[in-house]
């Protein structure tokens, strides 16, 4: 229901009847239709026109760039940026080497001196502008990671630095288990959300959390395991590591062959195997050796040789086995016994 018009080398806007609700006195005019506002600009300075044709923020401004989101006007003046409302209010003051539009929390970052902070509608700087990087609202709860000096952390929406900024690198990307990987001094560990370091920053690599609270740790290219208190349970000792099974056991590998260790970092089966399997209820696991499967007891002892070609678990005292093409069962100390008894 609007049009631009020019006049004498002017800008303006008149109405469908004709009538000029915005009079042709700019150098330069940018109406939107959304909120019926229009940027405008005359004797070189910008400003912002209402649709009854008033001038709620004055053309006084080297630069405007007004967004019908948040209702304000992102202003240049004097070689720096502040924020300016509807209603022609500096709500930033024009103090900043650069600003943002105000975010869905009411608060809008802002820069001065290279230093990043976030300052809300009222001009208070919630987030102090002493950071030399700050992602906004990296984590649904609106804490951010932020940068100073070269390190890294995490400060929530009150400016709380609840990561404080001392690691060398992390993205901070928490996984399942509510920890995040970083680095300080050239080692890793890992924190939780409240800063806390869950896993010393001592080695070389760490894996998040397993449901069980236990985590796999590298230093020195060997592998080992910390419990949910960061204590080593089982020393960084082994060529390869795997999860902790139902059982409270979990596959190592050393020298090319593999064992199993449980939380206590004892070796229940060693590590002279190719493969073995966690320990069924009753207290048997199966190995297997240069091609071959057998059984061991719940102390790591070979109660049945690895002769067969095949292995089941034992159920009821008996386990099916296979050998030269033949499948039969077995019981504990390696006997055929009846399918049936």
């Amino acid at each position: 229901g609007t049009a631009q018009v020019k006049r004498d080398g002017k800008y303006g806007l008149v109405n469908k009847e004709g009538v000029e609700v915005i009079p042709c006195r700019y150098d330069y005019l940018f109406y939107s239709d959304e909120d019926g506002t229009a940027q405008v600009k005359r004797d070189g300075k910008y400003g912002l026109v209402n649709k009854e044709g008033v001038e709620v923020i004055p053309c006084r401004y080297d630069y405007l760039f007004y967004s019908d989101e948040d209702g304000t006007a992102q202003v240049k003046r004097d070689g720096k940026y502040g924020l300016v409302n509807k209603e022609g209010v500096e709500v930033i003051p024009c103090q900043y080497n650069y600003t943002f539009h105000f975010d869905e929390d009411g608060t809008a970052e802002v820069e001065i001196n290279g230093k990043r902070g976030r300052i809300n509608k009222e001009g208070v700087e919630v987030i102090p502008c002493i950071y030399d990087y700050y992602k906004y609202s990296y984590y649904k709860d609106g804490t951010s990671i932020v940068n100073r000096e070269g390190r890294w952390g995490c400060v929530n929406k009150n400016g709380v630095e609840v990561i404080p900024c001392i690691y060398d690198d992390s993205m901070f990307d928490f996984g399942e288990d509510g920890t995040a990987e970083v680095k300080r001094d050239g080692k890793w560990g890992r924190v939780n959300k409240e800063g806390v370091e869950v896993i010393p920053c001592k080695y070389d690599f760490t894996f998040p959390f397993n449901k069980d609270g236990t985590a796999q740790v590298e230093r020195d290219g060997k592998w080992g395991y910390v419990n949910k208190e960061g204590v080593e349970i089982v020393p960084c000792k082994y060529d390869d590591t795997y999860s902790f099974y139902e059982d409270g056991t979990a596959q190592v590998k050393r020298d090319d062959k593999y064992g199993r260790v449980n939380k206590e970092g004892v070796e229940v089966i060693p590590c002279k195997y190719d493969s073995t399997f966690p320990f069924n209820k009753d207290g048997t696991a199966k190995v297997k050796r240069d091609g071959k499967w057998g059984y061991v007891n719940k102390d790591g002892v070979e109660i049945i040789p690895c002769i067969y070609d095949a292995a089941e678990y034992f159920h009821d005292g008996k386990a099916k086995v296979e050998l030269n093409g033949k499948s039969f069962r077995i019981d504990k100390e390696g006997k055929k016994v009846k399918w049936f008894l």
